[in-house]
């Protein structure tokens, strides 16, 4: 996706805010929008949506085209659990384990909230 340029995470003036991918089934060819400040929550942010885009490459070779689209809580499932399964490696965006240790209770939190409902 980088080399065809499909991240388009910078800020600037006037784009909007927060973070989406946006697939496209006939050519299949993923893009992932933000509006990235280099803080905690675009990191997680992008993990999130890096996890969508997988899970669209994923389905991306099925024939039936009713499989390649699915319910909100499949779509989640597969963003959060990226989320959930990077965590060991967020060392690299913190210098200290201690400052892992609030992002990883606030992702554990919010996975626990969102996939119940």
């Amino acid at each position: 996706m980088q080399a065809m340029g499909h991240f388009d995470l910078e800020s600037r003036k006037g784009k909007a805010p927060g973070g989406y991918n946006y697939p496209l089934d006939e050519t299949v060819v993923v893009f992932i929008k933000m509006n990235a400040t280099t803080t905690l929550n675009d990191m997680v942010t992008l993990l999130h949506e890096g996890g969508h885009a997988i899970h669209f490459f994923l389905v991306m070779d099925l024939i039936m085209r009713d499989f390649k689209h699915f319910t909100p809580e499949a779509a989640e499932l597969a963003s959060m659990s990226i989320e959930l399964l990077t965590m060991e490696h967020w060392d690299v965006f913190f210098d200290h384990e201690k400052d892992q240790k609030g992002p990883r209770n606030s992702t554990w939190r919010k996975s626990l909230v969102r996939w119940p409902g």
